[in-house]
């Protein structure tokens, strides 16, 4: 599992190593834009703030939408799943 954050570069694509590409876009991305309003994979919406590692290797697209504000509703409704067992 992968915790979504306030990413570095405008965009990163890398190879799955299984022959597909996962590519990483931030929209509006800026040194001052560090909140992720609304994010997508594969074109659907995303409203958790944390991809699975299968969904990575598939390969794909994740595009962030940034902002200067925090949009608190996006994300918290989905908490990840625990890595230990209960």
């Amino acid at each position: 599992m992968y915790i979504l954050g306030s990413p570095v570069f405008d965009r990163a694509r890398f190879t799955t190593g299984r022959g597909r590409t996962f590519t990483v876009r931030a929209i509006g991305n800026s040194p001052s834009n560090v909140y992720i309003t609304s994010a997508t994979l594969n074109g659907k919406p995303l409203h958790r703030a944390w991809i699975t590692h299968d969904e990575v290797i598939r390969g794909g697209e994740l595009v962030l939408h940034m902002s200067a504000t925090p949009n608190q509703s996006w994300g918290a409704a989905a908490l990840p799943p625990s890595l230990t067992p209960a």
